[in-house]
């Protein structure tokens, strides 16, 4: 997407702006990242959302007590270009989705509500039914917009993160990405909300990027270095397994973007987290070689060759994250809220002893089940519940002790 002249001197103008408060809090006290975090962060991630996302978030940081008086008046002055910006590319090119794919339902996901209503006002005046799905609404409102979404053939649903937490969308087939998230593994949740079980079409993705900016560098890194959009359901964690999760990569960008001298410094730095990026592939692929851990075609192979011959947790090691692998509603919500990584189900499944770690759990909507008890090589107590007698195999729930999420908190809660 390229920006118009004035969204382009915006983004610009912001940019520099941000580095610079950035830069003098952070000469002022040592860290400017030391219990501001969140707001650098939501700077940085609006910048390419929208005018108004970014405008909501330049009054809240003038009303910061240690923003200085001279940075709170330019702050201002910036927050009301961009409250008044007329020129907005990202929906034009939404308009030109909505137009290829009239009559089909088409879910956006925007990390921001300022975004989101800019969004539902354009829609509308389309003539388009619009239904948002936010953190905000009740669970029983929902519920409603989720129905009147699959009734309504030719309609959009706008979902924030938080939103989209257990929600199931595999009626639908168009996905559009306003804005990127910097995390990877929020943008592999977004798209498990339609490419589950009971899709019976392929998942159409647009992300939007605008050129020279930084989302555009991000989806470099996601879409050339880490290939997201070719991966399985549950690869990433495998094959980011140099990083500490999938959120090093947020603060790793967030870093490196606001600390840059210029734009030519911000290019060197993701340059070197992309070197990273791919030593981390390189030493998945490695692994795969030797253990065919993320090896999804020939474990499904070996699967059907010996599934009569196989161990229950063997069978569900193999499946994991291959076309015999089927997923219960919940169960990838239920993953990333207690930070249960795929790398760690794989290895508490290979540390499984047979008969011990079996229990009955009785027979279900997806047959005979049992819950596997087992623990990681680091000593964490993982559980799953599974059904496994027949192909495909089914995992119906997992448990484990509570570590930090795999995803950040909502932007409902936590936005100015």
């Amino acid at each position: 997407i390229r920006l118009s002249p004035p969204e382009r001197a915006l983004y610009d103008d912001v940019t520099a702006f941000v580095r610079a408060v950035y830069a003098e809090k952070r000469d002022a006290d040592g860290g400017a990242g030391r219990g501001y975090g969140f707001v650098w962060t939501l700077l940085a991630q609006r910048i390419c959302s929208s005018s108004p996302a970014i405008a909501r978030s330049l009054e809240a940081l003038a009303e910061k007590e240690w923003v200085g008086p001279e940075f709170r008046q330019r702050a201002m002055v910036l927050a009301e270009r961009a409250a008044g910006a007329e020129h907005h590319a990202k929906l034009r090119a939404l308009d030109d989705v909505l137009d290829t794919h009239g009559g089909q339902r088409v879910v956006v996901f925007s990390e921001h509500r300022p975004t989101l209503d800019l969004i539902q006002r354009h829609v509308e005046a389309r003539g388009v039914a619009v239904f948002p799905y936010h953190g905000g609404i009740d669970t029983v409102r929902r519920a409603q917009l989720k129905r009147r979404f699959r009734d309504t053939p030719g309609s959009v649903l706008l979902s924030s993160r938080s939103g989209a937490e257990g929600l199931n969308l595999q009626f639908a087939h168009v996905l559009v990405n306003y804005e990127l998230p910097w995390n990877p593994l929020v943008v592999e949740q977004r798209i498990g909300r339609l490419h589950r079980i009971g899709q019976k079409r392929d998942v159409v993705i647009y992300n939007f990027a605008a050129v020279r900016t930084v989302e555009d560098r991000i989806l470099r890194v996601l879409q050339d270095k880490i290939r997201l959009f070719e991966l399985v359901v549950g690869e990433l964690d495998v094959i980011l397994g140099r990083f500490e999760d999938a959120s090093e990569l947020e603060r790793r960008f967030t870093s490196a973007w606001l600390s840059a001298a210029d734009e030519d410094d911000f290019e060197r730095e993701v340059q070197r987290l992309e070197r990273e990026v791919d030593e981390s592939v390189r030493e998945a692929r490695e692994a795969e070689s030797r253990s065919g851990a993320i090896a999804p075609a020939d474990n499904a192979e070996r699967l059907e060759r010996e599934f009569d011959a196989l161990t229950i947790p063997a069978r569900v090691r193999l499946a994991y994250g291959t076309r015999l692998m089927t997923l219960a509603p919940g169960v990838e919500a239920e993953r990333f809220r207690i930070g249960l990584a795929a790398s760690e189900i794989q290895s508490a499944l290979r540390n499984a002893v047979v008969p011990d770690c079996l229990d009955p759990a009785g027979v279900g909507d997806y047959g005979p089940s049992v819950w596997i008890h087992s623990v990681t090589g680091r000593g964490r107590t993982v559980s799953l519940r599974v059904a496994a007698e027949r192909l495909p195999v089914t995992l119906i729930e997992v448990a484990g002790d509570v570590e930090a999420p795999l995803t950040a908190i909502s932007d409902e809660i936590r936005s100015p």
